[in-house]
């Protein structure tokens, strides 16, 4: 409503007068060459709506019956997905048995965990991972993968650590990172292969396009 008055002052309407909505007889008179309004506006003709709309009665009405609708409403939160929102896509995209599948789900996990963008994460890159201050354990187990990205508001290469959940593995992004490493056999370039490249393999790139999970 402030861009409108704007508007309105900008074309010389005084914003303090009450407004006026357009009457159809005084602009049918005014279309007919009668300028001085209908009966009820004689001299003072509505011949399109005039002054600052904020002071309509109909605006305060309309607002004042939002608020009351609006009352009892209270925000479920900000995050962008609920734990049990990401087990239901978990359900979903592991029940396709597809690596295509495998790498949206990964994608998403890192998305979530590391606050990331749908177009930072599918920028990432195997060089994007920092080995030296990655952690894998002496017994394989892995305690952190550190990766350096660029966000959209950064100036500069940020580095942004990714832990594991095992106390939850369907929810672990570094479980599942593993995982599709290890069936795509892929060493370089960018970390998420696109879906015409997993659909037809090249020569080199010897990978399944399906896996099978385990409930054990």
């Amino acid at each position: 409503m402030s861009a409108v008055s704007a508007v309105h002052a900008s074309r010389g309407h005084d914003l303090n007068s009450q407004y006026h909505d357009q009457y159809d007889q005084c602009a049918e008179l005014h279309l007919s060459g009668e300028k001085s309004g209908c009966y009820y506006h004689a001299m003072n003709p509505h011949h399109w709506r005039i002054r600052n709309p904020k002071n309509s009665k109909l605006l305060h009405n309309a607002t004042n019956q939002n608020s009351k609708e609006g009352f009892t409403y209270r925000p479920d939160g900000n995050s962008p997905s609920m734990p049990w929102e990401l087990l239901d896509m978990q359900a979903f995209l592991t029940s396709m048995n597809s690596v295509w599948d495998l790498i949206i789900w990964t994608m998403t996990l890192i998305a979530v965990k590391l606050f990331l963008r749908e177009d930072e994460v599918s920028q990432l890159q195997l060089s994007s991972l920092n080995k030296d201050l990655s952690i894998i354990c002496e017994d394989r187990m892995i305690d952190r993968l550190v990766f350096i990205v660029k966000g959209k508001a950064d100036t500069h290469l940020v580095m942004l650590m990714l832990w594991p959940d095992y106390n939850i593995p369907k929810l672990c992004p570094i479980l599942h990172l593993v995982t599709y490493i290890t069936v795509s056999s892929y060493k370089s370039g960018f970390m998420f292969l696109p879906k015409d490249i997993i659909d037809n393999p090249p020569a080199y790139g010897h990978f399944s396009k399906a896996i099978s999970y385990s409930t054990d």
